[in-house]
């Protein structure tokens, strides 16, 4: 299609001016892409965009022809289906001095070009005089609301994509921050658990104490990460690291009985142990069950 030329305009006396076969020549000669390139469009009054572009133009005789460049496969369609099966140019009467110039070709419906009922000279686009070879142009015509109208349903539905795809991309956003909290949250816990069992086998903390100590945790913790500066957490660290040696953990035991206990290490070792022993068997043992297991199994070889 770029490299076929096709009749666009033709001499005659029209309504706006008449053209002569030299003004055909004047046209065809005047014409530089690269000072002002015409665009194809759907309708003279049009929608905004080109749906391709004049690339040369060349004057047999009476006759102006043109050859194109970058056609939409929108325009090809509509062509196809001759759902534009006319066409009409536009004329500046002197653009910068180089005289009759093409301006850009109009795609038509149901419009008629050239015939009588065009509308008067208007002035645009500084001082040019500008022609629309046409008769009456029909702006109401069912092809243009429909042809509008599809562009108008099609910017919608883009719009309402782009705002699912919006919500979705603030969901996966939320997830992730959601996931990523809990994640630094359990890494903190995992942490003070960890310190808490130094304390227990340094005898600074009895294990009964040791799950309070835990459910604590999650209201200090929540305090600094609200406030950076409370540093609730680490006075409460400092605290359990500044306590005396407890006592011997044998009346805890024993629940009061007086028969000689474990030493913290001791303890702690067993503790561990268990909680090894089931992991192995596939359960998972809190640290309070362990505790308790313990407790029963000291009573039991007493």
């Amino acid at each position: 299609m770029d490299e076929k030329f096709y009749e666009i305009f033709r001499a005659g006396s029209y309504p706006q001016r008449n053209v002569s076969e030299e003004d055909i020549q004047a046209i065809a000669n005047n014409y530089d892409p690269d000072l002002c390139e015409a665009p194809i469009s759907i309708f003279h009054y049009g929608d905004g965009y080109a749906y391709g572009w004049i690339k040369e133009l060349k004057a047999e005789g009476d006759r102006l022809m043109a050859s194109f460049k970058d056609v939409t496969d929108e325009l090809k369609e509509y062509v196809a289906k001759k759902m534009l099966k006319r066409h009409s140019i536009e004329l500046y009467e002197d653009l910068e001095g180089k005289g009759l110039y093409l301006k850009g070709l109009a795609m038509l419906g149901k419009d008629t070009p050239a015939v009588k009922g065009m509308e008067p000279i208007s002035f645009k686009e500084e001082s040019a005089v500008e022609y629309s070879f046409e008769e009456d142009p029909s702006f109401a015509n069912d092809f243009a609301v429909a042809h509008f109208k599809a562009k108008a349903d099609a910017a919608e539905q883009e719009k309402s994509r782009l705002e699912t795809e919006l919500t979705q991309e603030k969901t996966k956003t939320q997830t992730y921050a959601d996931k990523t909290k809990q994640m630094e949250f359990e890494t903190r816990k995992s942490s003070f658990e960890s310190f808490l069992d130094t304390k227990v086998e340094a005898g600074k903390l009895e294990p009964k104490f040791r799950e309070k100590a835990v459910a604590l945790f999650k209201h200090l913790d929540k305090v600094d990460q609200e406030d950076e500066k409370a540093n609730a957490l680490e006075t409460f660290k400092e605290m359990l690291t500044g306590l005396k040696d407890q006592l011997k953990f044998g009346e805890e035991f024993t629940d009061g009985d007086s028969e000689e206990g474990l030493t913290p290490h001791q303890l702690a070792e067993k503790i561990t142990a268990y909680q090894e022993k089931m992991k192995k068997e596939g359960k998972i043992v809190s640290y309070s069950e362990a505790l308790n297991h313990v407790k029963n199994e000291n009573k039991d070889t007493k």
